[in-house]
């Protein structure tokens, strides 16, 4: 019988309940053992696999039980929703054998990649029933995080301070949780109050959210929070948009009757249930046991598409090659691949591949590109059946950051593409396909469908764009754009919708990114002097006005303290 081991963090509630739920719902021929990653120890695990549970640092412990030794298989439990920590997945995606993914979004946008499996969240139904109704307790409203923990800096801490000042204004009590590791704790508490308010969609949100739902609470949530469509609004709960303004409203309706909401919750959650999900976990690992991971896909490149096209891939280091490499390595086609590294300015490296190929096509890849397994070979597959006045297709990619399609990824007919090299210009690709049109060349760009946001996959995304932003590279991305846009106003429009975005976003969660994003705009609206030519990461370091927007968020800091 095969011994799993389970590592979790026994103060993380999250890792806790999951722990707890497998080694209750263990399959028949497996030995569940449940150990606290501060007791691990590779030498003697003693494990035929390894489970790694929410709340750990997985990437350490992968190390640190491959650097003792143990060889047997390693999966790990991804609780968090689409676009957390993308930075922090594909880390462990590389030292994982398995990524097992709750969110639906997630999985999803990520490309349903190899060695990733998608497992809706559960909770533990038995034992859950409340000892009395939302009709019959007092009212009170609960909060399923402490808004005083939000940062300094960063994403929900205005709302945080908002949501509370209009919750309390309601006239009734509002209690935060403690952190609460044990879940008959937490039901306990879940169980002193009539209506839970979810606003945010980290993992302890969760948690709450499907706890509130057994323990017979009524449940406000946002959209984000809403976890794969539990609740209806109005039906089995109240949905609201984010801002504070708008929950207290929706709070107010859940009060007027939570007996009703929460009834009509608890009805429709057995498919949640442990004892149903858990199985699912345990198909995986057998899988993995016997050497093939229950994934969306093998990670074995199927089509041999070598000699038809090779795949450019261009970086400076950005943090976000790595992921670029993995996507890569998971397509379901095999290809000639070329690294251009550190070449510039852009269009210098962009001229390389006109000069380096030997493919009657190549792709072009930016190191903040993530490809999807199906990318390379639809792309080949179109441009195959193309007629032969087409000189390139364009595939979109899903922007993360601005969650909006862009046209990124292509595919050029060499033949076509060598006889226009690239000129050291602003917009250098653009000049290049004005260049084509007069001697009757044209692109073409791969439909996509209107559902994207419900399924990016099916939808026709060929993958993910901007996943890994610093500061600089933001700033200097948009900076770029504002530049484009003014020389060529027909062919970036959508950069005036975008600082709108950028200004909401900053003061409704006072989003970091976005205020560098919003200020590389502006700066390239004010600049006095401005360089003609293609860009060039040597110049990053230097890019006027990083440093001062740097010197007073600091300075706002110490003001602060």
């Amino acid at each position: 019988m095969p011994r799993l081991v389970i590592v979790h963090d026994p103060r993380d509630g999250t890792g806790a309940d999951l722990s707890a739920a497998l080694a209750r719902w263990a399959a028949g021929d497996f030995d569940v053992v449940v150990v606290s990653a501060d007791a691990v120890s590779a030498p003697d695990i003693n494990a035929d696999a390894v489970l790694l549970a929410p709340g750990v640092d997985p990437v350490r412990l992968a190390a640190q039980l491959r650097d003792g030794g143990y060889a047997g298989p390693l999966a790990a439990v991804w609780p968090h929703s689409w676009p957390r920590q993308l930075e922090e997945f594909h880390a462990l995606y590389r030292v994982a054998d398995a990524v097992i993914v709750n969110d639906a979004v997630y999985w999803d946008r990520l490309g349903r990649l190899p060695r990733t499996q998608r497992i809706a969240p559960a909770v533990e139904l038995e034992g859950g029933d409340p000892a009395t109704t939302p009709a019959e307790r007092t009212p009170r409203v609960l909060l399923a995080r402490d808004p005083a923990r939000g940062q300094a800096r960063g994403a929900d801490r205005w709302l945080d301070e908002e949501a509370l000042w209009f919750l309390r204004d309601l006239g009734i009590p509002v209690a935060a949780p403690a952190d609460v590791a044990e879940a008959a704790d937490l039901r306990a508490w879940l169980q002193t109050g009539s209506v839970v308010v979810c606003w945010d969609d980290d993992a302890q949100s969760r948690r709450v959210l499907l706890a509130a739902a057994v323990c017979g609470c009524a449940v406000v949530c946002t959209q984000t929070a809403n976890i794969d469509g539990l609740i209806e609004g109005g039906v089995s709960g109240q949905l609201a948009g984010a801002e504070p303004a708008a929950l207290r409203g929706a709070v107010e309706q859940a009060l007027l009757r939570p007996a009703q909401l929460a009834d009509d919750l608890r009805q429709g959650l057995g498919a949640w249930s442990w004892e149903r999900r858990a199985p699912e976990y345990f198909s995986l690992l057998r899988n993995l046991l016997r050497g093939r991971p229950d994934a969306a896909a093998s990670s074995a490149p199927g089509l041999d598409l070598s000699r038809e096209v090779t795949v450019f891939v261009t970086t400076v280091g950005a943090p976000s090659y790595a992921a670029c490499v993995d996507h890569l390595s998971a397509q379901d086609c095999s290809f000639t691949v070329q690294v251009i590294d550190h070449v510039a300015p852009m269009s210098a490296a962009f001229q390389r591949m006109l000069d380096a190929c030997a493919t009657p096509f190549y792709v072009q890849v930016d190191e903040d590109m993530l490809l999807y397994p199906h990318a390379v070979r639809t792309l080949v597959e179109r441009i195959r059946v193309a007629p032969p006045d087409v000189a390139l297709v364009v595939g979109c990619l899903l922007d993360a950051h601005l969650d909006t399609p862009v046209l990124g990824v292509k595919i050029f007919r060499h033949a076509i593409a060598v006889q226009y090299p690239f000129e050291n210009a602003h917009s250098f690709e653009i000049s290049q396909l004005e260049r084509m049109w007069p001697d009757g060349y044209r692109y073409e760009v791969l439909p996509r469908s209107a559902d994207w946001r419900t399924s990016a996959v099916a939808g026709g995304m060929l993958g993910l764009h901007g996943t890994h932003w610093t500061p600089r590279a933001i700033f200097e991305r948009y900076a770029t754009y504002e530049r484009s846009r003014h020389r060529l106003p027909k062919h970036h429009r959508a950069v005036r919708e975008w600082t709108g975005l950028f200004l909401e976003r900053v003061m409704t969660s006072g989003s970091e990114l976005d205020l560098f994003a919003l200020m590389g705009v502006i700066a390239a609206r004010l600049a006095h002097a401005d360089s003609n030519g293609a860009k060039d990461f040597r110049r990053y370091e230097g890019l006027a006005g990083v440093a001062g927007i740097r010197a007073f968020l600091d300075e706002l800091d110490r003001r602060v303290d």
